[in-house]
């Protein structure tokens, strides 16, 4: 029983990593896709 609460406790500390990543992995997306068009922009005012 006690190693099942542990693996469990393991488990869930895995998928907020991997919650983590995720959100990381969204944000890197955003931030992407704004500098994109942030570039764009700069290209069609500059040339």
């Amino acid at each position: 029983m006690q190693k099942m609460k542990e693996y469990v406790g393991d488990l869930k500390i895995e998928f907020q990593e991997i919650d983590k990543l995720y959100e990381n992995e969204k944000a890197v997306t955003e931030i992407q896709s704004i500098t994109g068009d942030c570039i764009q922009l700069c290209t069609i005012i500059c040339c």
